[in-house]
């Protein structure tokens, strides 16, 4: 997530006409994008900043504790947007992006239309890169992966985990 825009003393451009305008626009409710909302009305209160998801729920970090200058614990817990936007002050558009035009700073939303935002945060997340595309090869990287791989234990006689990454060695 590039974070060069929140440089306190920047000059905001303004957003053009639109349906709906705003200062900052944070496309993604999951934790980077939550974060990244969270942190530009930390940085910059008087801001207006706008989060689009295409999902009812977000995904907030909670119980957020630094045990060191660079590590920190915390928990993920996923929370309803329209919920979390309020009480966080954020506006929260629900409805999945169907075009984005930078020269115009523009975002077309289905079921809103254009947004107008001055500064775009695109926090939409990745897919994992498996092995094989196979209905029994599972990636793993939200609640809904676990839950899933949990239905599939529930009935497997043999597994085999591949990755060495801090979700595998947990398994």
């Amino acid at each position: 997530m590039q974070m060069a825009c929140l440089e306190p003393d920047l000059e905001l451009e303004e957003p053009p006409p639109a349906a709906l305008s705003t200062d900052y626009l944070v496309v993604g409710g999951g934790i980077a994008g939550v974060s990244c909302a969270e942190l530009l009305l930390t940085l910059n209160p008087e801001a207006s900043v706008t989060l689009v998801t295409d999902c009812h729920l977000v995904k907030a970090v909670t119980d957020l504790s630094h045990v060191t200058k660079l590590l920190a614990n915390f928990r993920v817990v996923e929370r309803s947007a329209t919920e979390w936007g309020q009480e966080g002050g954020v506006r929260v558009v629900q409805g999945a992006v169907t075009a984005l035009d930078p020269h115009s700073r523009t975002v077309t939303v289905e079921g809103v239309g254009k947004v107008g935002y001055g500064r775009l945060c695109l926090a939409t997340g990745g897919r994992p890169r498996l092995v094989c595309r196979h209905p029994l090869v599972l990636g793993l990287r939200d609640v809904q992966s676990v839950l899933h791989l949990q239905a599939k234990l529930s009935a497997a006689r043999r597994v085999l985990v591949l990755g060495n990454g801090g979700i595998a060695t947990e398994l």
